[in-house]
Parts: structure tokens; sequence; C-alpha cells
């Protein structure tokens, strides 16, 4: 028997063997450029990023500066247009050009940029037709013992194969603060101020927008039908796009896949698949997010110093919570990028150890990068359903405080 496994750890030692393919790494490519720029449509375009770029593991080539607007040509529709020398940024090695353009949907954009001591590189792309929103509608659900809002999402027309769609959800929040002297005898908010002539009144009003993903999953007979493939989010903001989904503006990438027919849907302000209620929140214990439990001999945290008493009451009357969608249309070349990029960074079967090499993508010739249309439209913005305080400011006011005071 241990003749037998000292025979069977040896031809798996083998077979591990047997995959290793040896390659070298200092000498995998030449230094090239990379090139990122998104003609939008109707409005005036975005900015375009050129840098150096060496290997990996690759001798530093010494070849980094900075691209200047006599280096770039740029053409529309077979027309040479001029690139101001003023709008251009220097950061480094990379440099940030701002053509003032404005394209029209069918456009055809060219962009070369002439390196030194490197092959020219150069990528084109069509600017796509605008986006139309039919409409956004709202619906309260509960997912998973949890309130969530359904966001649907309808075009005018069904989405049809080969064409590419990004989404961001922008969410704002409104709040209006009311500002009271302290003072002990006063009663107990909402109280009368017309019965308190002279009283000061302060009332400050706060905006915060936020981006979120436009696909959360809502309960966990999602994730048994969830398309992983499909399912695919990167940061576009500022006209730019990066990798990462954990910073800046997330877009979620949609095909045919995901659309059904013209209509997408997802949910906000939902919990995945848990429910925040098996929580403690009151304890500081385990179970609230961002306490780490204290092992023995562990220092207690330090107290965080409370803030000076002003002599007044600060109480929130209003609180309002509004969505905004903006529904992009990406040209194929620049989807493909996209979607490089977010697999390049996320990518479940690396948790299993068995993830095959990532791919990446570009249309950039003699260089790498993407030149890809984009065009974009936006919803207005919609209340969520429930998130508006009873007592509005301006009913406050107009029935407790006189004017003047």
């Amino acid at each position: 028997m241990k003749t037998l496994r000292i025979s069977i750890l040896t031809l798996f030692a083998a077979a591990l063997c047997a995959c290793e393919i040896p390659f070298a790494l200092d000498n995998v490519s030449d230094p090239v450029l990379y090139v990122q720029y998104l003609p939008l449509s109707g409005e005036e375009s975005t900015g375009m990023r050129i840098s150096y770029a060496d290997p990996a593991f690759g001798k530093d080539s010494g070849k980094r500066y900075s691209v200047s607007a006599d280096e770039v040509s740029l053409s529309v529709n077979g027309t040479l247009v001029s690139v101001p020398r003023e709008t251009v940024e220097h950061d480094g090695s990379q440099t940030t050009l701002y053509p003032g353009m404005r394209f029209s949907p069918r456009d055809r954009v060219r962009l070369e940029v002439r390196g030194r001591g490197l092959k020219s590189a150069w990528g084109e792309t069509t600017v796509p037709e605008s986006p139309a929103i039919e409409s956004v509608s709202l619906e309260k659900v509960t997912r998973d013992s949890s309130d969530a809002t359904k966001v649907i999402l309808k075009l005018k027309d069904a989405v049809a194969d080969g064409e590419y769609y990004g989404l961001k959800t922008a969410i704002r929040s409104t709040t209006v603060t009311l500002t009271t002297p302290k003072m002990p005898d006063l009663p107990p908010f909402p109280m009368p101020f017309a019965d308190y002539p002279g009283l000061p009144v302060q009332l400050d009003t706060t905006e915060y927008t936020y981006y979120t993903t436009a696909g959360q999953i809502a309960s966990t007979a999602d994730i048994y039908n969830l398309d992983l493939d499909g399912f695919a989010s990167i940061s576009f903001e500022n006209g730019f796009i990066s990798g990462g989904l954990f910073r800046g503006q997330p877009m979620m990438l949609l095909s045919s896949r995901q659309f059904d027919g013209a209509q997408y849907s997802f949910y906000v302000n939902s919990f995945d698949s848990f429910n925040w209620s098996d929580m403690d929140f009151g304890s500081g214990g385990p179970g609230t997010p961002g306490e780490t439990p204290e092992e023995p001999g562990d220092e207690p945290p330090a107290e965080e110093p409370e803030e000076p008493d002003d002599g007044t009451v600060k109480t929130i009357i209003y609180y309002k919570q509004e969505i905004r969608l903006e529904v992009y249309r990406l040209s194929e070349e620049l989807y493909n990028y996209c979607k490089a990029q977010y697999l390049g960074t996320f990518n479940i079967l690396s948790n299993f150890g068995v993830t095959p090499p990532n791919f990446t993508y570009t249309n950039i010739h003699d260089g790498i990068g993407i030149v890809g249309g984009i065009s974009e439209a936006c919803s207005d913005w919609f209340t969520l359903p429930d998130s508006i305080i009873e007592i509005s400011p301006e009913d406050l006011l107009k029935q407790n405080v006189k004017p003047g005071q």
C-alpha cells in the first residue's frame, strides 16, 4: 500500500511538471503609446489622455516625455481639425489634451499620435446614435424581508444584438436642518414658534449626490440566475474610463443580454440576501459593521473628542432622496474595452484558483488603449418612494413662524 501511495504521488508530481511552460518576461514587447479618447455626442467632447507604456518586466526605456499638441492629429469625417495648444495639461509622463470639439451621431473620428522614437499610434471610431429614454418608473418592493425600490428603465426601441449601453445611477439626498437655541423651558419639537416672538430660527439645506451601481442583486434567487459574464461595471467619470469598480462613478455595462426588449430593471436601497435586523447595532458587538471584536490584551480604542456645545439644538425636519439615470450608448470597441477592464480586475474564477489568463482589448494600431464613441441621455430626477419626511420646512415656517422672525 505504501508503494502504491508513493507511485500515485510521483505520477501527480510529474503531471504538474508537465503543465509548466517556461517563457521569458524580460522581452515581451517594446514600449508603445497609450491613448484614451472617447468622443462624446451632443456636448463638448472630453479630453484625450496620452502616455508612454513600458513592458511590465522590461527595463525602463527612458522614452517618457510630455506629448505636445503638434504631435496629435485629429480628424472628423476625413477633415483635419486643430488641437489648441492652450488645452494641453502635463502630469509627469501623462498628457491630457482638450480639443473642445462637438460631435454628432455617425461622425467618424480618427486620432493619431506621433511618438518620438516609436511608431505612430492611431485609432478610429464612429460616434453612436444617442439613446432615447421613453420612461423611468419606480416601484416599492420587499426583497428578503427588506424594503427596496425597483427601478424600471424603458427605452423607446428594443435593444438589438450588437447594441451596447452604459448606465449610471445618481442618488441625490436633500436635508433641511432646523437650528434653535438650547433653552430648557422650550417644549419638545415640533413647537409653536409663534408663541415665542423673537426666537431666532435658522434653516440650512444640504444636498449630497453620489453614484451607485445600477445592477445590485436583490435576493438569493437572483444569484442563481445571474449572468456573471454579463454583470460588469467600470468607472466612467469626467469623460475617462478606469477599471476600478469601487472608486469614481460606476457605470453598468449593458447589452441585449441584460435588456428585456427595451426594458432594464434593477434595485436600489436593497440588501443582498441578509437582513440588517439580524445584526447588533446598539451594543457595538461583533455584529456591528466596521467593528472588530477585541482580543485579550488589546487596548481600547481612543474616544473621539466631543464637539463643543454651541448652545443650539439641530433637528432634521426635512429629508428627500431622488434618483436620476444617465444612459450611454457605446460603440462596440468601447464596450469591448470596458468589458476587458472589468474582467482584468474582477474575475470570480480567481477565487477558486482556476482563473484563465486575463485578456485585454485595444483598437489602437501600434499602441494600446481606446478610441471609442459614446453618446448620452439623462432622465429627470425622480423622488424615491417613502423617502420624504412628513414635516416640510415650508409648512413649518408658514404655520408657526410670523413674518420677520
